[in-house]
């Protein structure tokens, strides 16, 4: 999977343009290259650009994953002895119109293998 913007995707999509090739297609609202998955990071919960043109030099970055069991992974941890999510309903608030529930759920991430991760860095904005 190709991780990156949607100026990063425009980008892909007008390389691709370019040499005449069909190395990009968008099928069931997916976008991909080749044979690869595009995946759009926009912004975060405070509206900031998440693979923006932020870092040096006003460039941003792409990623390339692969995700499995011995690549890379999510990961849950246990919570009162079990694994997965433990959901406690603690009913209606009194002064409220709301009902109050706790969600807990340990989570992370891991690679596992250190070819299932890369960065392509330094890419400058798109030029008219």
């Amino acid at each position: 999977m190709l991780i990156t913007s949607k100026a990063g995707r425009r980008q892909i999509s007008a390389a691709c343009r370019d040499v005449g090739g069909e190395l990009y297609q968008v099928m069931d609202g997916r976008h991909w290259f080749e044979d690869v998955e595009i995946l759009v990071v926009d912004q975060d919960a405070n509206g900031q650009d998440v693979l923006g043109f932020g870092e040096a030099g006003k460039t941003t970055s792409f990623y390339c994953c692969s995700f499995g069991d011995e690549l890379m992974t999510g990961l849950q941890g246990p919570f009162e002895g079990r694994y997965g999510i433990s959901v406690r309903d603690f009913g209606e608030v009194q002064d409220a119109p709301v009902f109050r529930t706790r969600v807990d759920w340990y989570v992370g991430f891991a690679v596992c293998d250190d070819k299932a991760a890369a960065r392509l860095y330094n890419i400058g904005p798109a030029v008219a």
